[in-house]
């Protein structure tokens, strides 16, 4: 749509997408309010994209006020697929499998290159060359370092099977999917996401057409772990461009080379190393999400929809760090385990009451009133220990580490709890298709 930008937070597998709908309305979050079958989130990553049906932006003031403040950066609305009536059972399948790589990688120095650059800024500086022409031209070692960090042939997946139908009275459209997608930065042992969804929605006419009762539903599970992607000096690879090409990957015996005793630079570490040491952690997250509404149409154009909406998550990780040295800056003396784990939940209850009329086929009205009330409720723990009787990421639990020093252990966890009601009106007249008018109030009490 004009108007919007659409990126992605970070190249992490599984990472969100960053909206911004006519640019930066508020300071901090900057994503827009999207509501999926009428219940807020500030969230889709766990949609698929095949269970969504239409999406539509809501970019102007006169549309997105009716959601009050939390439209501030726009309104994104979705609505998931449901079936028809009459309509016999219909199997889909969509998917697709495919590989990533890197199309083109910044071009480090080789050993040589870099060699005669350290000549030259040692010259410049009035300092003797540090290599002889005969040892530029004799390296042993040439180690590219991006060539390390990226993985090739980085899997992605996804696929989902659907079934949608319906009788005279009820209807219903179901699906099952998945996705998986390995990083490109570390391969699939340090970067990976998958995610299993399961959605179903059914709506049923319980008298004459005047009833209608139905729900939205969706379950989605995810696990995955990642690398640190955030800022300047935390990003991974960060290292690959600063290391010199002198640095092996490994030493004789197979493991990560440690360059403490280098007497060219031993405050230089394996990137690939640190990358690997740093981020061995796995994490899971469990949502639910959907709603069950009634509808109640009395009499023509006279509409009452209300509906009890719940957006439940739960998640929980580890993460282990091992004894390492790469250098005399990079390394690492105890094993450490880290545990987080939470749970969230969020009920928004909807009345909705509309209704539109005409007068002399030249003027029409609409008006519609309603009230909303959201509460956000949930708790967080993060606990770290370090010296392990097991070293390694299966055990990475509070329970397998011994250090009793407090100084060395990490403990907290606090509750959360958030409350909004609103009530809320619009007028809009249409005159024979030419002109609008359109009036909204709206009030809001939060604690």
């Amino acid at each position: 749509a004009a108007g919007v930008q659409i990126t992605t937070t970070s190249g992490q597998p599984g990472s969100g997408m960053n909206v911004i709908i006519r640019g930066k309305g508020t300071i901090g979050n900057s994503g827009p309010l999207y509501v999926v079958d009428g219940v807020n989130t500030g969230d889709i990553s766990y949609l698929n994209p095949s269970d969504i049906a239409s999406i539509d932006v809501l970019k102007d003031a006169a549309s997105a006020a009716i959601y009050g403040s939390q439209a501030a950066n726009g309104v994104v609305l979705i609505t998931t697929k449901t079936g028809r009536t009459n309509q016999k059972p219909q199997v889909t399948y969509d998917g697709y499998y495919g590989v990533q790589n890197t199309p083109r990688k910044a071009d480090l120095l080789d050993a040589k290159e870099y060699g005669i650059i350290m000549n030259e800024s040692a010259i410049n500086s009035g300092r003797a060359a540090p290599f002889t022409n005969a040892q530029l031209n004799a390296f042993p070692t040439n180690t590219n370092w991006l060539d390390q960090m990226f993985a090739k042939d980085a899997m992605t997946q996804n696929h989902v099977i659907g079934v949608t139908g319906g009788g005279g009275s009820s209807v219903f459209s179901t699906s099952v999917g998945y996705t998986g997608q390995e990083g490109i930065v570390g391969g699939k042992s340090l970067s990976n996401y998958q995610r299993y969804t399961f959605r179903i929605n059914s709506e049923h006419n319980l008298y004459n057409n005047i009833i209608r009762m139905g729900e939205h539903l969706t379950f989605t599970y995810e696990k995955n772990n990642g690398i640190s992607v955030g800022g300047i000096y935390s990003n991974t690879l960060r290292g690959a461009f600063g290391t010199s090409p002198f640095v092996p990957m490994y030493d004789s015996v197979g493991n990560f080379f440690n360059n403490s005793n280098s007497t060219w630079n031993n405050g230089e570490a394996n990137p690939y190393a640190v990358m690997y040491y740093n981020n061995q952690n796995r994490n899971s997250n469990q949502r639910v999400f959907g709603d069950v509404y009634l509808v109640v149409e009395p009499i023509k154009n006279l509409r009452f929809r209300t509906s009890l909406g719940l957006n439940n998550n739960a998640y929980d990780g580890r993460a282990f760090t091992p004894i390492y040295r790469l250098s005399i800056y990079s390394f690492n003396d105890n094993t450490r385990a880290s545990q987080s784990m939470g749970r969230g939940r969020t009920i928004q209850f909807d009345n909705l009451l509309s209704y539109s009329f005409q007068l002399r086929k030249q003027h029409q009205f609409e008006v519609m009133a309603g009230t909303s009330a959201i509460n956000v409720k949930g708790s967080g723990m993060f606990g770290s220990n370090r010296d392990l009787v097991f070293p390694d990421l299966a055990h990475a639990w509070l329970t397998n580490a011994t250090n009793t020093d407090g100084a060395n252990i990490d403990l907290n966890g606090a509750p959360y709890e958030d409350a909004l009601v609103s009530y809320f009106g619009r007028l809009q007249y249409n005159f024979q298709e030419k002109y609008l008018f359109n009036a909204t109030v709206r009030a809001d009490g939060s604690s």
